[in-house]
């Protein structure tokens, strides 16, 4: 869609237009919002949306807290580098593997301080990230509708299902994406 045409009214234009595109989102839910293959496409997407926004950081970008003083950059994508190794792809691997399984609840909000994110290379991260993500959407991919309706008993949730822990994760990284955007401007 970009530098294309919009289909079915949704966005459409160029690299330039998707931060305003992605701010336009805010509080609305896609149409199937827990479709699989509409779960994977967001998954990918955000990953590329992330890429894109990082591509034009230099050290001092990277490295600079938002002016609120939120994350910088690094810290953020070190979260989600995180999130995605010890939390989501764990969580998907359970989920497949077995009946119903107990998911914990770590607050990963918590680990900047003591895993010293500002300390370390954002690039380095957003590899990391990259690789757990293609991972992740390598092992959606194939998956039966049955698959995507396996439940688990989550620590905050309650009873869920598979297709419902994949839609947190990808409004999860709207949350950090819309973070970026502003501690990047």
């Amino acid at each position: 869609l970009v530098d294309g045409e919009a289909v079915d009214g949704g966005f459409a234009g160029g690299l330039r237009d998707v931060p305003a595109w992605v701010e336009s989102l805010d509080g609305v839910p896609p149409r199937s919002v827990t479709e699989a293959s509409a779960l994977e496409a967001r998954l990918r997407g955000h990953l590329a949306a992330l890429r894109t926004l990082a591509a034009e950081l230099d050290e001092k970008a990277w490295a600079s807290p938002a002016a609120d003083g939120g994350w910088s950059a690094t810290e953020i994508v070190c979260h989600l580098r995180d999130v995605e190794r010890e939390i989501n792809l764990v969580r998907l691997e359970a989920v497949l593997s077995q009946v119903d399984p107990f998911l914990p609840a770590p607050d990963s909000d918590q680990w900047a301080i003591p895993r010293a994110y500002r300390q370390q290379s954002g690039i380095e991260a957003l590899r990391a990230l990259t690789a757990g993500r293609k991972q992740l959407v390598a092992r959606l991919q194939g998956l039966g509708l049955d698959a995507w309706d396996r439940t688990a008993r989550h620590a905050v949730l309650g009873p869920t299902r598979l297709r419902e822990l994949l839609a947190i994760v990808a409004e999860h990284d709207v949350i950090h994406l819309r973070q970026l955007l502003h501690t990047v401007r």
